[in-house]
C-alpha cells in the first residue's frame, strides 16, 4: 500500500518556499540568492540605459543639441550623468558584498 505524500515541509501546496520553516543559514542563503538576482537585473537595466545615453553622447562628453531637445534632466546633464555613474557604483558594491559573503560564508548580508 502506497501512501500519497504531500509537499516537503519547507514548501506549501503551490510549491512555494516557506521561509519561516527554514533555519537561519538557509534563510540567509535564500536572501543572498534573491539579492544577487535583483542586483544583476538592476545592473542589466542600468547597462541598457547607459547604452542609450552613450549612443546619443557619441565619443564626446558634450550633449548633442538634439538630445537636449528630446530629454533634459531637471538637474542638468552633468549631474544626471554623475548620478548614473554613482548608481552603477552602488549596484556594483552591493553585488560585490553579496557575492563576497556567499564565497566566504561570512554573514555580511
Amino acid at each position: 500500500m502506497t501512501e500519497k505524500s504531500g509537499p516537503p515541509k519547507d514548501v506549501d501546496a503551490d510549491r512555494k518556499l516557506i521561509l519561516e520553516t527554514l533555519p537561519p543559514e538557509k534563510k540567509l542563503q535564500h536572501f543572498r540568492n534573491v539579492t544577487v538576482s535583483l542586483v544583476n537585473g538592476a545592473l542589466n537595466v542600468w547597462a541598457e540605459l547607459w547604452k542609450e545615453l552613450e549612443d546619443r553622447l557619441a565619443s564626446s562628453s558634450a550633449v548633442p543639441p538634439e538630445a537636449s531637445r528630446e530629454f533634459k534632466p531637471g538637474c542638468g546633464w552633468p549631474e544626471f550623468l554623475e548620478k548614473m555613474c554613482l548608481l552603477r557604483y552602488y549596484l556594483g558594491a552591493v553585488r560585490k558584498l553579496t557575492e563576497q559573503g556567499e564565497e566566504t560564508g561570512d554573514s555580511v548580508l
